[in-house]
């Protein structure tokens, strides 16, 4: 197989493991904003699901770039790349899924007391 190849392979893994690791984070991020209003609420979940939504594209053109370059340039075998390739998309998006949360908290409390 071509290095093209693992690339869309691990970009459409990535894909698919965020979009079930961002459904689970949806539904905590519908019950987090309990105790405040419709109109401090609505804002803090549209900006935390617009972060998510950012760091899956990122997290899957990472996977299937560092997927590329392990294979090309470090000489690795496809399917570990796919495999180390998708961990690191996967880290990626945990890591911007916890901050857009914090940074919708944020908004949410900005919101609240103005």
């Amino acid at each position: 197989m071509s290095t093209r190849t693992f690339g869309i392979i691990a970009s459409v893994l990535t894909i698919a493991v965020l979009l079930l690791l961002g459904a689970t984070l949806l539904f905590g991020l519908m019950v987090m904003p309990n105790g405040f209003s419709g109109r401090e609420a609505g804002p803090a979940l549209l900006t935390s699901l617009a972060c998510q939504g950012a760091a899956l594209v990122l997290a899957a053109v990472l996977a299937g770039r560092l997927t590329r370059w392990l294979v090309e340039r470090r000489r690795w075998h496809g399917i570990v790349s796919v495999i180390v390739a998708v961990l690191a998309g996967t880290a990626l998006f945990v890591g911007a899924s916890m901050a857009s949360i914090i940074l919708s908290v944020i908004v949410a409390e900005t919101l609240w007391r103005s």
